[in-house]
């Protein structure tokens, strides 16, 4: 350190040498300080061996003659007693080691190591440091400045006190011709607080053998705290700078020209794919978002002629094949992932490949063509009945970013109690009108028929669409799986059975809780009665059970409003109701509305807010205008369940008629089917005898219903359609329809197709005659009742004639008063033509449900409307003149 120190102060170093002394002392000093580590700790080790203990030992002996080897003989005696197979005897060498200790006690054996070495460098170190504290105490500020210097090694010093540093870029560069360079220089110093604000910049052109130019130099001024910027424009030849403060140079760099190519201009365009139909657009700036798929058009222009441009891709080079036209290149790849890409050229010289100093980096985004959606509008729900169906549309809501190459609809049979089911989708394509629109719903009409649908049958069905996507192919998507459901007509015949029941509770329990309700009703008003300031509900449990007795008798009307609605809607969609049936839901309905008449509602209504508020005054009103006629209700109920009850049987016997037509059409299908088999075929006439027993069985099923409808119908009064029906089950009987089968099964089972044969001959005469015989009834059901309505119909027609015929009458009547009759005349004609027109309502109340009914042919609603137009027009005559008398 002195050393150095002292060649600093004397010469004044350069940043070069100082760092080469800093380094140097740094290393020198950890090197020593670990080789003497490493010395001191080998010296330990060493100091306990045998062999260094006997070196000693054979020096103190040549110094001290009475001793001479005797130290040495003893220490290996004892050296030797320490091995395994050692002859002497351990005691003699302790007798041997304590007689020669007790011979040398006064001896001192330090004086037989000598130390003037040791003492000799000591000497020499407190002979360089007493010259070093003398040299510091003379000459304090050079050497500690010198010190300085050493330490900071990276400054140049200005009068040994203020350090420079420069921070130069960009440093040595390589430009194309023409091209400018941003200099930035920052100056460091030795003291964080020094700031300048001015330095200077020098230039030199030289030519490429080094020969000067020109030189330039300018004053700097900073930009930031000691940072400063500087613009050499439009260079032509090698150049090279330094900054300069104070005397001291930053280093010198050089700006060199070469013949490498730049890429000047760059133009990136992106075409979509054809089927996006979106348009091409140039890229400005650096990066490109696209769909997968489209062409990235390339187009660059260079400094030099150039050889080749290629696209590097994530470092790997992409196959791009430029076109190359001396200073241009043309080139286009498909962008189909995210990534950067870069963009570079090169050109030979000399015999050199010369590549761009500015390649080009672009960021692409790659997003993909989405999968079209698509989900089933219509039917909505995910199980649909089509009992009775010959087709049913399908309607599908299809959306997609740029559109539709094909639309189908999936199906297959899952589950089926008499044919065959599929073990694979079938398919049917849906034509697309606009394919380029990207969002549609697209109606479909799909014929059932050709599936030959029968009870039980279950089958599951979708509709997927394809886009259009040109790229990568067509994607698909699939809908949501539904099923269509061809239902048995037990299932159909216990439902709507089962909804009858709930309606029927339902009005039994209104009624119940009417009648309560009236009764406490009447009590409290017996009681506010005789004390008109009690309001009778102070009681908190009473009058909140009576609010819930309101509560359950809205609720009740309301759940049968409901289940009519529900029953109704279902059957119509089913096509399990005909048009007459229809009618006479609709006038179910109608006579539901009287028993939840609007002002029942009303009353009830305002009873429970009465009640809720403990208005006395309103609750007193409103027990005032609640008027329930229990008997009237009663009748109202029976007629309304009279009717249900006559709709149900009407309903079963259509169902039925239905199911002995199947029943019929499954026996011919077995007879051709086994007609049309090997008799030798084992396996088919097993499957044919199985199909034979289920037919036996539903047969069975269907005499059963059969029998209960029959005492149905009889509970309802219709004796004629009971006595029917029990002959068409008398003669099924005689038939013997079911012995029949099970002989045909067992033959089957036999493997006696001749025999079978005749006998589901005979089964499907027998079916067919009695099918006919159903239909018949079912026919003769419907005229009479058809028959019915039109008679009530031509009834009301009569009667309503005669009403008119009375009008006039009355009309006559009235001509023939004047100013001078007798007031109570004109009262009476008042009266009667009050009662005509309470008549005329009621009548053609009756005549709108029945019309509904039946369907008016447009003479009778011509009749129909002559003959009420006719008598109002004599109603507001007759009115007019009472008026007039009345002035």
């Amino acid at each position: 350190a002195f050393l150095f120190i002292t060649a600093e102060a004397v010469f004044e170093l350069s940043t070069t040498f100082r760092k080469i002394l800093f380094f140097g002392y740094i290393s020198g000093f950890a090197a020593t300080a670990v080789m003497i580590s490493a010395v001191y700790l080998t010296s330990l080790q060493k100091i306990r061996s045998s062999a260094v203990i006997n070196r000693y030992a054979k020096k103190i002996g040549s110094t001290y003659p009475e001793i001479k080897d005797r130290l040495l003989n003893s220490l290996q005696l004892y050296n030797y007693t320490t091995k395994k197979d050692h002859i002497f005897s351990d005691s003699l060498a302790a007798e041997s080691i304590n007689t020669f200790n007790e011979h040398t006690r006064s001896i001192d054996f330090k004086n037989a190591v000598s130390f003037k070495k040791n003492n000799r460098l000591l000497i020499i170190f407190a002979s360089v440091l007493l010259l070093f504290n003398i040299l510091l105490f003379s000459f304090p500020g050079t050497l500690l400045a010198a010190a300085n210097r050493i330490v900071n090694y990276n400054f140049t010093f200005v009068d040994n006190t203020l350090g420079i540093a420069f921070e130069i870029k960009p440093g040595n560069t390589e430009i194309s011709k023409g091209e400018s360079v941003e200099l930035i220089a920052n100056i460091k110093f030795n003291d964080p607080a020094y700031t300048t604000g001015e330095i200077t910049l020098f230039t030199r052109e030289v030519t490429p053998d080094g020969i000067s130019i020109s030189e330039n130099d300018e004053k700097i001024s900073a930009v930031n705290t000691n940072e400063f910027r500087a613009s050499l424009k439009s260079i032509n030849s090698q150049t090279v700078y330094w900054f300069e403060y104070k005397g001291v140079k930053s280093p010198v760099y050089t700006i060199t020209i070469t013949n490498r190519p730049v890429i000047k201009s760059l133009k990136v365009t992106v075409y979509p794919p054809a089927y996006t139909r979106l348009p091409s657009r140039t890229i400005d700036g650096n990066d490109i978002t696209t769909i997968a798929g489209s062409t990235v058009y390339i187009e660059l222009e260079s400094s030099e002629d150039i050889n080749s441009a290629s696209v590097s891709f994530g470092g790997a080079t992409m196959p791009v094949n430029f076109e190359i036209n001396g200073k241009t290149a043309i080139g286009s790849f498909i962008a189909s992932s995210n990534g950067t890409f870069t963009v570079n050229v090169k050109r030979e010289h000399s015999g050199k490949v010369l590549e761009s100093i500015n390649p080009k980096t672009i960021n692409l985004k790659v997003f993909p063509d989405q999968f079209p959606v698509i989900s089933i509008t219509e039917p909505e729900n995910n199980e649909v009945n089509v009992q009775g169906k010959g087709d049913i549309e399908i309607r599908s809501r299809i959306t997609d970013d740029f559109g539709f190459t094909k639309l189908r609809l999936g199906y297959k049979i899952v589950s089926s109690k008499f044919g065959p089911t599929d073990k694979d989708y079938r398919y049917t394509d849906i034509h697309i009108k606009n394919t380029d629109a990207t969002g549609l719903e697209v109606p479909f009409i799909w014929n059932l028929r050709s599936l030959n649908l029968g009870s039980e049958d279950v089958v599951e069905y979708f509709v997927e669409v394809y886009d259009n996507d040109g790229y990568s192919g067509p994607k698909m998507s699939r809908s949501q799986v539904k099923r269509l459901v061809y239902p048995s007509f037990e299932s159909l015949m216990k439902k709507t059975e089962k909804t009858k029941d709930e309606v029927e509770n339902s009005l039994k329990s209104a009624m119940d809780d009417a009648m309560e309700l009236k009764k406490e009703l009447d009590e409290l008003k017996e009681k506010m009665e005789k004390n008109p300031e009690e309001l009778g509900l102070n009681d908190p449990k009473k009058n909140q059970e009576m609010q819930q007795k309101l509560e359950n008798i809205q609720n009740n009307l309301n759940n049968t409003q409901q289940k009519l609605d529900d029953l109704m809607k279902e059957l119509q969609q089913n096509s399990q109701i005909s048009k007459e049936t229809l009618d006479k839901y609709m006038e179910l309905q109608k006579m539901f509305q009287k028993i939840d008449s609007k002002e029942l509602r009303e009353a009830l209504k305002k009873l429970q807010e009465a009640m809720k508020n403990m208005n006395k005054d309103q609750l007193k009103e409103a027990m005032k205008n609640f008027k329930f006629d229990e008997e009237n209700f009663k009748k109202s109920l029976e007629k309304t369940m009279e009717l249900l009850n006559k709709i149900m049987n009407e309903q079963k016997m259509g169902e039925l008629t239905q199911k002995l037509d199947d029943i019929t059409k499954q026996q011919d299908a077995l007879k051709d089917e086994t007609k049309n088999t090997d008799k030798n075929d084992k396996n088919s006439l097993n499957n044919q005898s199985k199909k034979q027993e289920d037919i036996k069985n539903n047969l069975s099923d269907f005499q059963k219903q059969m029998k209960e409808l029959s005492e149905n119908f009889k509970k309802s009064g219709d004796q004629q359609m009971s006595k029917e029906m029990q002959k068409l089950l008398e003669e099924m009987m005689k038939k013997m329809l079911e012995q029949k089968m099970q002989n045909s099964q067992q033959s089957l089972e036999q493997g006696n197709k001749d025999q079978s044969q005749k006998q589901q001959e005979q089964i499907s005469q027998d079916l067919n005659d009695m099918n006919q015989q159903m239909q018949d009834m079912l026919q003769s059901m419907i005229d009479k009742e058809n028959s019915k309505l039109q008679a009530k119909m031509e009834e009301f027609l009569k009667r309503l004639k005669e009403m008119s015929k009375r009008q006039k009458e009355l009309m006559d009547q009235s001509e023939d008063l004047d100013a001078n009759s007798d007031m109570k005349d004109f009262q009476n004609n008042k009266q009667q033509q009050d009662k005509l027109q309470n008549d005329l309502s009621n009548l053609t109340e009756e005549m709108m449900s029945m019309a509904q009914q039946m369907g008016m042919s447009p003479m009778m609603s011509k009749n129909l409307g002559d003959a009420f137009n006719e008598m109002q027009n004599a109603s507001q005559q007759l009115s007019k003149k009472d008026g007039q008398q009345r002035q």
